[in-house]
């Protein structure tokens, strides 16, 4: 279909298709591959999981605050795919403690990739909250300065800060040419009006995209980038009060097939990946983008994203800096 949103690429997607899909393109397998997902119990984060089990994932480890859905989407796996092993591991994102015993759990793991003990190859930080609406009743007309602060604080905890964590604590034990993605949203790039009463979760995704954008650079050369997922029903869509029919919808599976891919060409040595990883690294790509079209409108050998000081891709201000070079 047409873009419904400006787009670099001329192809967008609304559905997975062979390029991106693990269970009929043997290109994307990922034998011997550890990978970590949050919010891995539901929505994006369930699909994902199964995608990347589909891609022959040796290890998945499942992250999310219930036990219980955990345990659903573990035996997903287990009846779709055998040959993966899952851990589950309960906990919030945003707490700390938590997040390093993870950390640890991973250094006393073996090896599945050659990679040396402990190593983990591709991390999925998919766990988000929309967080309270603003209030229409307030003296405030509805905007972000009628959330409560301590309401507004746990929306950037979970969708902001959360980031920071895993990337102190996991970046140490990633295996050589890892990937991380963040699963943002379009949103955060567009202007607050058409996001109405979710100004919380708006800056905080905002916020979010510039967290990867300056984490990559300290990131030791892990391959680290956001995603727009798409316009999906997930739990979240329907806590917005939104209906399927309301936007253009996407389904589940795009986003990740999608990520399976960025985890394919993050972890090549040389050639397509490299040029993948050295013009998405720390920018923000839509699902919806054709892959073809993305590499070779964006990760060109010449031109396109990777070039030394291009800006395409990252939050900014709009129009800056207004035909001038930024000569930085």
């Amino acid at each position: 279909m047409q873009p419904p949103l400006p787009s670099p690429v001329p192809t967008w997607r609304n559905d997975i298709y062979p390029a991106i899909d693990p269970t009929t393109n043997p290109s994307l397998h990922q034998p011997g591959k550890t990978i970590i997902i949050t919010g891995a119990g539901t929505g994006i984060g369930r699909t994902t999981s199964l995608a990347f089990a589909a891609a022959k994932a040796s290890h998945i480890i499942l992250m999310g605050r219930t036990q219980a859905t955990l345990d659903e989407t573990a035996t997903l796996i287990k009846q779709k795919y055998p040959s993966t092993k899952t851990t589950i591991f309960a906990g919030s994102v945003t707490d700390a403690t938590r997040i390093a015993s993870l950390a640890e759990l991973i250094s006393s793991m073996p090896t599945t990739n050659g990679g040396g003990p402990g190593k983990w190859d591709t991390l999925i930080l998919n766990a988000a909250t929309l967080g309270p609406m603003s209030d229409p009743t307030s003296p405030c007309d509805s905007t972000i300065l009628s959330v409560d602060v301590p309401s507004l604080l746990s929306v950037f905890e979970t969708n902001t800060l959360s980031i920071v964590l895993f990337l102190q604590h996991l970046l140490p034990h990633a295996a050589p040419l890892a990937t991380v993605v963040n699963v943002g949203s379009a949103s955060g790039n567009l202007p607050a009006r058409l996001s109405p009463g979710f100004g919380a979760y708006v800056a905080s995704k905002a916020a979010g995209e510039k967290v990867v954008e300056e984490g990559k650079e300290g990131g030791g050369g892990v391959f680290i980038t956001t995603i727009q997922p798409g316009v999906v029903p997930t739990q979240l869509f329907a806590a917005a009060g939104l209906k399927e029919g309301d936007l253009p919808m996407d389904t589940a599976e795009l986003p990740a097939g999608f990520m399976v891919w960025l985890a394919r060409k993050g972890g090549e040595m040389g050639g397509e990946g490299e040029r993948v990883r050295r013009a998405l690294g720390g920018r923000f790509v839509s699902a919806n983008w054709d892959v073809g079209d993305v590499v070779e409108r964006l990760c060109g050998e010449e031109g396109g994203w990777g070039e030394e000081k291009s800006n395409e891709g990252t939050l900014g201000l709009l129009g800056f800096p207004w035909g001038m070079s930024l000569g930085m």
